[in-house]
C-alpha cells in the first residue's frame, strides 16, 4: 500500500490542542487500510462517526480469513482498533486489539493469553507502522466475553467495508 505522507501526518498531528474529530475520517480509514495491509486480508469495520471525539474512536471490525476451509480448519478474528491521547507525551497512540477463533471456539495461549496487541508506531521518516507486541493477557476481564460473532454480521453491528476514493 501507497504511503500517504499528507494522511500521516494529519495522523500524527493530533494533540491536547489538536483535537481528533470528524475532519479526520479519511485519515482513520487510511489508518485502518494500513492495518488491511498488515494483516493481509480486508476488514469488516463498524464506522461510526459518532464514536469519533477529541479524545479518540474506538471502531470494531471482522476478517474471515478462511472461511471456505472445511469447518475445523476455519480461522477468523475481530477485533477493536482505536486511538487514545497519551497525555503525558502529548500524542496520539493508535492501537488494534485482535481476537482469534478457530472452528468457532476463542484461541488463547496456554498462559491465558487471549488476544493479540498490535500499535501504529511512528517511523523516523514520520510514517507509521504496525508492530506486534504479540499475545496479551486480559488482566482486567474487559474482553472476556468477546465471541466470533462480537463484531460480525450476527451481531447488533453489522460491519461495512471502508471504501477510500
Amino acid at each position: 500500500m501507497q504511503v500517504n505522507k499528507t494522511l500521516e501526518e494529519k495522523l500524527w498531528s493530533v494533540s491536547s490542542n489538536n483535537h481528533l474529530d470528524k475532519s479526520y475520517i479519511e485519515s482513520l480509514n487510511y489508518l485502518v487500510r494500513r492495518l488491511e495491509n498488515c494483516l493481509q486480508t480486508n476488514l469488516f469495520v463498524n464506522t461510526y462517526q459518532d464514536e469519533v471525539d477529541e479524545e479518540g474512536f474506538c471502531w470494531t471490525f471482522k476478517a474471515d480469513v478462511s472461511k471456505h476451509l472445511f469447518q475445523p480448519f476455519c480461522i477468523s478474528f475481530n477485533g477493536v482498533i482505536g486511538m487514545s491521547l497519551n497525555y503525558d507525551e502529548d500524542k496520539p497512540h493508535y492501537s488494534a486489539s485482535l481476537f482469534l477463533f478457530g472452528g468457532g471456539h476463542r484461541l488463547t495461549t496456554k498462559n491465558n493469553e487471549s488476544y493479540i496487541e498490535l500499535f501504529y508506531e511512528k517511523q523516523p521518516d514520520g510514517t507509521g507502522e504496525w508492530r506486534s507486541l504479540g499475545w496479551q493477557e486480559d488482566e482486567f476481564w474487559e474482553f472476556e466475553d468477546v465471541e466470533e460473532n462480537t463484531y460480525g454480521p450476527n451481531s447488533a453491528e453489522i460491519p461495512k467495508k471502508i471504501n477510500i476514493n
